[in-house]
């Protein structure tokens, strides 16, 4: 009865947990103050209220299609000391992967029980690094499926004598580190887009079904396929992206991959792996192929983008700010973005 509330469904919290996640645990008394009222401090009731923002913003019954696609270093521990799983830089090299199978497998079977369906699994550039993508879920439910994936990661890991951690420089400073994407598209009712938008329409493919939404970014007669509403939320991230990186990167050693495959402007291209935001569009592509993939966090992707009006996808591309590269720079940002509005 208490989660009952049309404020947040719970219905993800209860599911029975395989073996090999037995330590799994939700609970919906966190998320409650005394009385009853969801707790607006909590992340996932603020991804909520985030999402019901989308869904209203200009009539438009929007909905955030996502997936996270985390990179981890995996490491064996042994009298005391921790090493990483396996050297050397062979990135996506099936012999580095078989020093891990056993491990890979388990997770790829533990996840399908929870309903997070592991896409691809591959080594990564350094020591012990492996990366796991998964498939697409619609709103809160990837927000869900990426909390779960992460915690599982690290059981399954210590049920074997192993160590997974998602910090992003674990065994050097130096080389490549473990990054989030975060690959997301927008979506809305149909009937609610704008005119020739229900040539996107994806129905059970790609991972995820679309039936009963059109894509909000998919517009073939807009520059690079993308829409006005897609490059409106794109310039909304964009502006407030110095601000953006106090939650994407709350540790001194994520600013140790700044240059280092991931961004040190607040910039955009076409499928350039090194820009803040990925964009995945072409003319001629199709509704499954157009989205973005920047390093962001859930909650706060979905509330910047919403205020970007009628900023330009130009400007925004050309004129890039600088994203700080210290903690201390960070925090200015984040004072000066919460003096000009409230960040909830």
């Amino acid at each position: 009865d208490t989660c009952r509330s049309n404020e947040a469904s719970f219905a993800t919290l209860y599911v029975t947990m395989p073996h090999a996640l037995q330590c799994v645990t939700y609970t919906a008394s966190v998320t409650r103050r005394a009385g009853g009222q969801l707790n607006p401090a909590v992340p996932r009731t603020a991804c909520r209220r985030m999402l019901q923002r989308l869904e209203a913003f200009g009539n438009r019954g929007l909905a955030l299609l996502s997936a996270f696609e985390y990179e981890f270093g995996l490491a064996r521990c042994s009298g005391g000391s921790v090493c990483p799983a396996f050297v050397g830089p062979e990135t996506f090299l099936t012999l580095q992967m078989t020093k891990s199978a056993d491990f890979l497998y388990a997770v790829e079977e533990a996840m399908e029980g929870v309903g997070v369906d592991v896409c691809a699994m591959h080594t990564e550039a350094a020591d012990g690094q492996l990366e796991i993508a998964v498939a697409p879920k619609w709103n809160i439910d990837a927000a869900d499926a990426a909390s779960t994936f992460k915690t599982g990661v690290k059981e399954i890991a210590q049920q074997r004598g192993m160590l997974a951690t998602f910090m992003s420089k674990p065994f050097s400073l130096e080389g490549g580190g473990n990054g989030g994407h975060f690959n997301f598209s927008l979506w809305q009712a149909m009937g609610a887009g704008e005119r020739g938008m229900r040539r996107g329409v994806v129905r059970s493919e790609g991972g995820f079904d679309s039936t009963g939404f059109v894509s909000a970014q998919r517009d073939p007669d807009g520059a690079f396929g993308l829409s006005a509403t897609a490059a409106s939320f794109l310039a909304g991230i964009l502006a407030h992206a110095p601000a953006l990186e106090a939650f994407c990167s709350p540790t001194p050693p994520c600013y140790k991959r700044h240059g280092n495959w991931a961004p040190t402007v607040a910039n955009w291209a076409i499928d350039d792996r090194m820009a803040a935001v990925r964009v995945k569009s072409q003319q001629s592509g199709s509704a499954k192929e157009c989205y973005f993939v920047p390093e962001a966090a859930f909650e706060l992707a979905n509330l910047l983008g919403l205020p970007g009006g009628n900023a330009s996808m130009k400007t925004a591309r050309c004129g890039s700010v600088r994203l700080p590269l210290a903690l201390a720079v960070r925090r200015s940002c984040v004072c000066r973005r919460a003096r000009r509005a409230p960040i909830w």
